[in-house]
Order: structure tokens, then C-alpha cells, then sequence
């Protein structure tokens, strides 16, 4: 039988109603990526076929990217000539109004924004339908609006939130406000968050950050503020949703359930993680703001950051979720989100029953991508339409979707326009999202937990792949990053390894399980760690290494220490305030004392704060590999290195002697190789980083340094090998002889006078031995220092271990 495209629709949309939600687009039907029918139908046949399988559903009026449907909507519906009917209890409009970032100095484009809104208004409550403003936050702009007077922020002040409800107040409709990122930022006014927030409610004429308010039959307003600013742990940009808060919402939710025929709008500054909508990748997700609660809010606990994607899929009557913070445009098709689809058409994004809605800004100066727009939601019983007002083009009102509703739980979805994309701009390109069952997953072999997510390749920014740990976190690789996601909804979470580290390497995963008795050997142990019992295993462990095949060296990627990965590098902006502050007084000292020049200062001025890494169990030192020491991954040089300065062989006896013995285990007799930058600079401090490091590369694989190896390594560059040579060169003994016989590791350094002859011996003979390759006397050394050592004893031994060494 021979079937229309028109049946066709009209069967999948009967199909998927009674399913869950549906998703259509008036140009086709593409209900997900991997949907094997697309049909070539036009708009009037896509609102038809629904409005025959839907009879209840009140789709209105289908405008493209230039309709209007702004001034004359309650009008055109309610009224015949000169009589208008009484609208139903559950008619209502809110204006919703993206971050502001008010500027007193710059209000032209807020004022024709009000204006755009004016006759919107008036024609819903001419007619007696009700209607609402919300502002979704960040009220005032994050720098000073008087940088003649004065470098206060004008966020956050009082000034700013007086001018702000000022504003609100002018649309004449009551207004519901809820605290941005920004919104806190009073910093040199208030001193603590608690004072900021209240001055926020005082001003605005709120009991609390949140708000609930009913706007008609059975329908909520809902909103959530961000209230911790100065106390955040990480990001102060960090939208962080309180347990107060939380506990407030979850219960409001459950009590308005959608048996009883409750629908309930929520707004919050940013959108839950879940929500699906476009995001930046180059701000928001690598600095852990992206999403409320993205950093596990005010305890930074990660429950918190997914606890409102779990209430949406738990609680049906919340129908639309509204949000600002990326002050992107309402052209893109990822502006919007629907709810569930069937699993059965495609990747299974767990909306629960609400619609998703990102909220552009009203002034051009604070777009990203020059767009000027804000929301309006029309609604009644049967569902409602979620419109854009675009300030550009003079407050025209198009239809962006229609969502009705065809029973408590479920609803049809209807996009109005086709959708702009963002073209040759990578700062907002849409983010990468993995889900289940797409080409870019890379899953194990049957009884392996090794994978190689590149394939033998090296990463470049057209690198994709995703993969799990079998502990359970959700790890990727895109635009040159490597990413971690949120397991239940596959949302980027925050930045593992950029570019700058990532450039060039391979990734591969590999086992890393503990030995059978799960004990660290005794050369480990014995630093006074506690380490050693075995932890209660629940997944085979494993390493995730970073491999440099130009240079040989390889990099751990190793998790925070609560099992993520994605590394919270942003932090608090009142600490990193302060640390600027001490920055710059140290850099005018050393401008004043050190008379270093201002231009040149790079490098000179350096904080000693961590991160601090080592798998020690004892702390033994406080240096940052590559910051205050010397760095760690060291290449291979490509030439021998060069040959010791004349005053690095000469050194004495008793200068390599002292060093050595200060930092010595006073057990062992050894120093740990991690210790060798800090006496390598001891013993030779003009020496560059470029010479220590080629140093160090010698006693790479040593784990501890022996004097006699410390010798050989600071004097003839010799490698520190276990497999040393039989017998070592005669310079090579005398010097080391001479060293030993001068200080021992347990004895006490000795005093320049009682030196001075060793120094001059072993100067001599170090010289000769280099200059000639003539052997030297290690009797004749031996006796000389005897003379001025009275540990006679410890001579004999020190000598007998070395002969039966090497």
C-alpha cells in the first residue's frame, strides 16, 4: 500500500504522543540524528498533521524568523469588534529579561527595550490576562561606570541594585528578580555575602533570593538565586544554588504534583547541568561555571550539580526551565531543548517533561554574538508558546515554539522557524556531547581494561573520542582537550587537559591494579608513611597516560581526590585578588631594593602556592616542578652534555660534603633523587636550568643517591645506575675518597679550618687527573685527609664500601 508523507506524520505523531514528547521542525521531521525518515514537508503540513492528531492542542499562530506577534495577540484572540471576552483563570504572559549588566552610563538600549515591552503588556492586561517580568540576574556591570573616581565594581553595589529595581519597576507589571554570578559582587561595600544578599532583598522588596509566585490556574512561577560570592570554594562565577534553597524547590515540587494538574516555570541565572542548551566551552565549561551548582555548589559536593536534572526527571509539572548567563542569541536550534523523546528514535536525553530555554541580553555591548533579544512566554490550560522579542528590529515578537500539553505528564513540542548556526566563530561553537551509541565511542576488548582512544595517533583539535573508566567517570577527547562528562547526562563538565598539554601526545589507557599483597615495598615505607594497607577494591584501577613519542616521556593524568578529573583551576576571586596584591608589593620591592626593571619582570616575581604533587608519605620539601624547581619530564638532550665548569671540579671536599650530609637520611646515608635540584644548586649556584636539568636526566630511574654516586654525578657527570661499572676512573676515586674521608652522612660538617688542606688536595688532584688523565694515588689522598680527620675509623669502612662497590 502506498502511504503519504502526510499519513506518515500523522501516524508517528499519534505514535509518540501517547509515548512522550515530540519534536518537530516545520521544514522536516527530525525527531533525532539517527531517524532514517526525513520528510520533505512545508510548515502548514507539519502544524495540520498535528493539529489532527492533537485536536486539543492550541498551536496559534506559526510565524517565522520575521513574524509578529507581539502587540495585538490578546486582541486578536479575545476580541470581535468592540466586545472582548473574559479570558479563562489560567491565561497568563511573563516577560523574561537575560542579564542586563546595567551601566548608568549606557541605558539607551534598556530604555527601547522597555519600550518594545510596553504595548506587549498593555494588550494582555487591557484585557485582563495576567501578566509578570522576571529577570534572570547579573544586574549591573562587573567593572567600574566612574574609572575617573573610582575602580569599585559597580555589580553588586547598592547603587547598582537601586538603579536595577528602578528599571524592573518601569515595565509596569510586578517583577521577580533572582541573583546572578554578579549579583554579590558589592565587594568593597559589603565585606561578607550575607550583607551583599541582604542589601539584594532590601532593594528589590524580596523576603529571600527565591521566589514563588502563582501567575494563574494551577501555574507556579518558580525561581532560584545564587547566594555565595566571596565564601565560593572555587569560581566565584560559580551560580551555587544553596542547601536552603534546594530543600525549599524539592519540597515545593512535590507538593504541586502534575496528578493534580500543577505546571510549574523555574528560572535560574544559569541552566542545570542536563538541559542540553549550547554552551561555551572557552569560558563557561573550563572554568566550572557553566551549570548551577557546577562545581557541587557551597559544599562542593557533586550531588548538587545533578540534583535538579533528577527533580525535573522525578517531578512532571515542572514544564519549562528558563535561564541566561551565556548571553548568546535565541536564533540556534540548541536555544531550546525539548523533553524525552522515545527511545527507540534516537540518543535518550532524560528531560523529564520540561522544556529548556536559553535567554539572550537587551544591550549590545554585553552580546557575544551581537544578537539583542529577550523571552515571552504566552500560556493557558493547554499549553503555552515561547516567543522572542528582538530589540533589533524595533521589539517584533516571533514564535519560537509551541509546547501542548496532552495530559499531565506529556506534551508536543513544535519548533516555529528554521534555526540560525553560528558559523567561523570557535569561541561559541556548540560543545561536543557524547551519547550512547554514536561513532566517537571507544569501548574495551572482552576482558581488558586497556584502550587506545587515538588509535596510534597523536591529538589535534579534530580528535574525537569518548570512553568510560571502569570506575565510572565519562572522559573525552575534543576540539585538541581532553574532557570530562557527567556520567547520567553526558554534559561536558570541566577541562582535564588543554591544549597547551595535550599538543602532540597520544593517549592511552592502561591497567594500574595494585600487586597481590597490595604493601608498598620497604624502600618506600620507610619514610614514615602509613601507607601499606589495602583499600577495599571495587573496580580494577586504571592510569590514564599522556605519551610523548618525539621525546620518550610520559604523563599521568592522575584524578582529584574525590575520583574526578577535570581539573577546578578557576579560584575564588577574593583570594586571587589578594594573591595579586602580593604580587604586585613584591614586585615593588624588588623595583625599589633589587632595582630590577618593571619591563622585565617576568619570572622574577613567582608565587610558592601548589598545586603540591608527590606520592611521599613524609613532606620533604614545598618546590613546584617547573616553578620554584626545577621541572620534572626532562627529554632526552640531544647532545652530551656540556663539560663542568673548573670551579664545579674543584669543588672541595668539604663543600659536597656539607651539602650532602644536610640533606642526607641520617639512616640510610642517602639522598632521595627528587632532592638532587635543591643540592645541585647548593653545590653550584651559577648553574642554569638547562645544566641541572641535563643533570638530573643522569640520575633518572635512581630513586636514592649515594655520596660516592653524588660525587661522580656533580664532578665527571657520570649516570646513578645500579649496573655501574667494575671499576670507576682514578680521578673518579680520589675525589671520591677524599670527600668521604673529609664528612661522613651521620658526622657533623666539618669547619673551614679543619678543611683546608683536603681542599687544597682534592682541588689538585681533581685538576691533574682532568687536565693529564693521570691516575692519582688514593693511598696518598687517603693519608692526607686521615691528617685532618680524626674519624679514622669511619675512613676505614667508607674506603672498604667503595672497593667492594665498584
Amino acid at each position: 500500500m502506498r502511504v503519504s508523507s502526510s499519513m506518515t506524520l500523522l501516524a508517528l505523531v499519534a505514535l509518540q504522543s501517547a509515548q512522550g514528547f515530540l519534536t518537530l521542525s516545520p521544514a522536516r521531521w527530525a525527531p533525532s540524528r539517527s531517524s532514517a525518515i526525513h520528510l520533505n514537508l512545508k510548515p502548514s503540513d507539519v502544524a495540520k498533521a498535528v493539529r489532527a492528531a492533537i485536536p486539543t492542542a492550541n498551536l496559534g499562530t506559526v510565524g517565522g524568523l520575521d513574524g509578529d506577534m507581539g502587540t495585538d495577540y490578546y486582541k486578536d484572540k479575545l476580541c470581535e469588534e468592540d466586545e472582548c471576552a473574559i479570558p479563562e483563570p489560567d491565561e497568563f504572559t511573563v516577560a523574561i529579561l537575560g542579564d542586563l549588566h546595567l551601566d548608568p552610563r549606557k541605558m539607551e538600549d534598556y530604555y527601547k527595550g522597555r519600550e518594545h515591552f510596553l504595548p506587549i503588556f498593555e494588550d494582555a492586561k487591557s484585557r485582563g490576562v495576567a501578566t509578570a517580568l522576571v529577570s534572570l540576574g547579573d544586574l549591573g556591570e562587573s567593572k567600574s561606570v566612574r574609572p575617573e573616581e573610582t575602580q569599585e565594581l559597580f555589580a553588586g553595589t547598592t547603587e547598582c541594585h537601586e538603579l536595577a529595581a528602578e528599571f524592573l519597576s518601569s515595565f509596569g507589571v510586578p517583577y521577580e528578580v533572582i541573583g546572578g554570578n554578579h549579583d554579590l559582587e558589592g565587594i568593597d561595600e559589603f565585606t561578607t555575602d550575607e550583607a551583599n544578599l541582604a542589601a539584594f532583598c532590601r532593594i528589590h522588596k524580596k523576603p529571600q533570593m527565591q521566589f514563588l509566585r502563582q501567575i494563574a490556574d494551577k501555574t507556579l512561577l518558580v525561581g532560584l538565586g545564587s547566594t555565595v560570592f566571596r565564601k565560593a570554594r572555587y569560581t566565584s562565577h560559580e551560580v551555587i544554588i544553596d542547601d536552603e534553597q534546594m530543600a525549599w524547590f524539592e519540597d515545593v515540587v512535590s507538593s504541586h504534583p502534575s496528578t493534580d494538574g500543577w505546571k510549574i516555570f523555574v528560572f535560574t541565572h544559569a541552566p542545570p547541568i542536563g538541559s542540553g542548551l549550547r554552551v561555551l566551552q572557552e569560558n563557561h565549561v573550563v572554568n566550572g561555571c557553566c551549570w548551577i551548582n557546577h562545581s557541587g555548589g557551597a559544599k562542593s559536593d557533586p550531588a548538587a550539580t545533578t540534583k535538579f536534572i533528577e527533580l525535573v526527571r522525578k517531578h512532571r509539572c515542572i514544564k519549562a526551565w528558563f535561564s541566561g548567563h551565556f548571553h548568546l542569541g535565541q536564533d540556534y536550534e540548541d536555544s531550546i531543548t525539548f523533553p524525552t523523546i522515545p527511545r527507540e528514535l534516537g540518543p535518550y536525553p532524560n528531560r523529564g517533561s520540561c522544556v529548556f530555554a536559553q535567554t539572550s541580553v537587551m544591550r549590545a555591548g554585553s552580546s557575544r554574538d551581537g544578537r539583542q533579544q529577550s523571552r515571552l512566554i504566552r500560556g493557558n490550560k493547554d499549553g503555552f508558546e515561547i516567543c522572542t522579542v528582538d530589540h533589533q528590529k524595533g521589539g517584533t515578537v516571533r514564535l519560537d515554539a509551541t509546547i501542548s500539553y496532552t495530559d499531565t505528564n506529556h506534551e508536543v513540542g513544535v519548533y516555529a522557524h528554521e534555526h540560525a548556526e553560528l558559523k567561523d566563530s570557535n569561541a561559541f561553537i556548540k560543545v561536543y556531547s557524547p551519547s550512547q551509541g554514536d561513532e566517537c565511542y571507544v569501548g574495551y576488548e572482552e576482558d581488558d581494561v586497556s584502550i587506545d582512544p587515538t588509535k596510534g595517533c597523536t591529538v589535534d583539535d579534530k580528535t574525537v573520542a569518548w570512553w568510560h573508566m571502569t570506575t565510572g567517570q565519562v572522559l573525552g577527547l575534543y576540539d585538541g582537550r581532553l574532557i570530562e562528562y557527567e556520567p547520567s547526562t553526558l554534559a561536558p563538565l570541566g577541562l582535564v587537559v588543554g591544549q597547551d598539554e595535550l599538543a602532540g601526545k597520544r593517549v592511552v589507557v592502561v591497567p594500574s591494579e595494585a600487586p597481590e599483597n597490595c604493601r608498598l615495598p620497604a624502600a618506600e615505607s620507610a619514610d614514615g608513611g602509613v601507607e601499606g594497607d589495602c583499600a577495599e577494591e571495587e573496580a580494577e584501577e586504571q592510569a590514564i597516560l599522556l605519551v610523548d613519542d618525539a621525546t620518550g616521556t610520559i604523563t599521568v593524568v592522575q584524578p582529584n581526590e574525590d575520583g574526578s578529573y577535570w581539573r577546578k583551576i578557576v579560584r575564588n576571586k577574593m583570594v586571587r585578588m589578594q594573591e595579586k596584591r602580593r604580587l604586585q608589593a613584591a614586585e615593588e620591592f624588588a623595583i625599589r631594593t633589587l632595582k630590577l626593571d618593571k619591563e622585565k619582570m617576568e619570572g622574577r616575581v613567582v608565587s610558592s602556592w601548589g598545586p603540591y604533587t608527590s606520592i611521599s608519605g613524609t613532606a620533604k620539601k614545598t618546590g613546584v616542578a617547573g616553578l620554584t624547581a626545577p621541572a620534572r619530564v626532562v627529554a632526552p638532550a640531544p647532545e652530551p652534555p656540556p663539560a663542568p665548569k673548573l670551579e664545579v671540579l674543584g669543588a672541595t671536599g668539604s663543600e659536597l660534603a656539607s651539602v650532602f650530609s644536610s640533606m642526607a637520611d641520617k639512616f640510610k646515608g642517602t639522598i632521595a633523587t627528587d632532592q638532587l635540584p635543591m643540592a645541585l644548586q647548593h653545590v653550584s649556584p651559577g648553574s642554569t636550568a638547562e645544566e641541572l636539568a641535563a643533570l638530573l636526566a643522569l640520575a633518572e630511574g635512581a630513586k636514592e643517591v649515594t655520596l660516592q654516586q653524588f660525587v661522580m654525578l656533580v664532578l665527571f657527570r657520570r649516570p646513578v645506575r645500579a649496573d655501574a661499572p667494575a671499576k670507576a676512573p682514578a680521578q673518579a676515586k680520589a675525589a671520591v675518597a677524599a670527600v668521604a674521608a673529609v664528612a661522613p652522612a651521620q658526622a657533623p660538617v666539618p669547619s673551614q679550618a679543619s678543611t683546608t688542606a683536603v681542599k687544597e688536595a682534592v682541588k689538585e688532584a681533581v685538576v691533574a687527573a682532568t687536565t693529564n688523565q693521570r691516575g692519582v694515588s688514593l693511598t696518598e689522598l687517603s693519608k692526607a685527609a686521615k691528617a685532618q680527620q680524626a674519624n679514622a675509623n669511619w675512613w676505614d669502612k667508607a674506603g672498604g664500601a667503595w672497593g667492594s662497590k665498584y
